[in-house]
């Protein structure tokens, strides 16, 4: 990301004027010599993320020491792919109906290698 769309970015998460969303897609690649219809299957999910989120994610782009940021519900446990159709979670075995929280940190390296 250059500078110029790091620091719109960070902006933008500490305005809290707009919604933010995040969309987290999965592609599930199945052998046709067993039966499936369809080689690749995927499908995805967004997400407005909360304010204490989008603080948290801004100032983790603007420092060089910052805690992990938790996104809350934002991840299936369990994805069903069947052969014909799309990949879709398995709603029966959410956790109280919720998907899975992920922890993110961003890695720096020196120079201005970075990796979520």
């Amino acid at each position: 990301i250059s500078p110029p769309s790091r620091e719109k970015m960070i902006s933008e998460l500490n305005s809290l004027e707009y919604n933010f969303t995040l969309v987290i897609s999965w592609t599930v690649q199945r052998n046709l010599s067993l039966g499936a219809k369809a080689e690749i299957t995927s499908d995805k999910y967004t997400v407005s993320l909360s304010n204490q989120t989008r603080k948290g994610i801004a100032k983790m782009m603007s420092s060089n020491d910052s805690p992990d940021v938790i996104l809350e519900y934002i991840y299936p446990w369990y994805i069903k792919a069947p052969s014909v159709s799309t990949a879709k979670p398995v709603k029966q075995l959410l956790d109280n109906g919720n998907f899975r929280n992920l922890t993110i940190s961003l890695k720096k390296e020196a120079g201005t290698t970075e990796w979520w």
